[in-house]
């Protein structure tokens, strides 16, 4: 059922060069039309456009089949099917409301360091990750700034205890602010390995990982001296970081930043492109 096209201008997954969007079998005059059809993030968008009503899959493509036609001059096969596979893992709509004033949370942050066995749920992960690195704008500019809107950071996370999807490595990926998964499993023994036992990681639900690609400065400003480059990305990682600080104490949850990790062995863990490192470990929970 699922076929892969070029996804429209703007509209690309992550970049780890995933740059194709699934798209529904069906008629259609160009690729827009069809990746319309199955696209998570147009899914959102008429979810929105019908005023937030929740729809299973197949009440989706019939409403697509109804509406292309209208609006593209396309047709789509309205045929049932898997919206996402077991490895893409579109996450809730972020809010963009709360009770929490912004010097509210400043005055609340602290770092805490131990947590609570208690699991997280999917909407928080998905706060936290938008927080970080979300999308805000139609011209894919993000919650944190970036020297040129480079964005040279990528966020992972561990999932150990998340209700809402199975343990394992995600990579997230703002544009559709969605996970795909890495590699499925109970990584904790693994996970306690890298940061040299740290007791904090036997209860820990989730930890967050910011890496950072060096490499994208250095294509886009050619000849950029090595050190400023190292400045910029360390830089966005502190941006994206303070934000995920200021939106756990929002949602009531705690956080710590870490830098004290074994870098090789979390990056052969997470299975990193040779592009990218580790940058902080950010273990996230319930504070007990």
């Amino acid at each position: 059922m699922w076929e892969s096209a070029p996804a429209p201008p703007g509209l690309t997954g992550g970049n780890r060069g995933r740059e194709t969007a699934p798209t529904a079998t069906g008629e259609c005059s160009n690729n827009l039309c069809t990746y319309i059809a199955s696209s998570p993030l147009a899914f959102d968008s008429i979810t929105r456009l019908l005023g937030g009503t929740s729809m299973e899959y197949n009440v989706y493509i019939s409403a697509i089949a109804l509406l292309s036609p209208l609006v593209y001059g396309c047709k789509v096969n309205p045929e049932p099917a898997e919206a996402m596979d077991s490895s893409h893992v579109l996450l809730p709509e972020p809010r963009y409301e709360s009770t929490t004033s912004v010097e509210e949370a400043l005055k609340g942050r602290r770092s805490i360091r131990d947590f609570s066995e208690e699991p997280l749920g999917i909407e928080e992960v998905s706060q936290l990750l938008w927080a970080g690195q979300g999308v805000t704008s139609e011209d894919g500019k993000r919650t944190v700034p970036s020297a040129g809107a480079t964005y040279t950071i990528e966020l992972y996370i561990i999932a150990l205890n998340v209700e809402g999807f199975s343990k394992g490595i995600y990579h997230y990926n703002p544009s559709e602010h969605s996970l795909i998964r890495i590699k499925e499993g109970d990584f904790r023994e693994e996970l306690l390995g890298a940061t040299r036992n740290q007791p904090r990681f036997e209860k820990v639900p989730v930890s967050i990982i910011i890496a950072g690609n060096f490499e994208r400065h250095k294509k886009k400003f050619g000849g950029v001296p090595e050190d400023l480059v190292k400045t910029w990305v360390y830089t966005e990682a502190g941006h994206a970081s303070q934000s995920m600080y200021l939106q756990s104490e929002s949602l009531g949850l705690g956080m710590v930043l870490m830098g004290g990790f074994d870098e090789s062995k979390l990056n052969s863990l997470l299975e990193l492109p040779s592009n990218e490192t580790s940058l902080y470990l950010i273990p996230l929970g319930r504070k007990p």
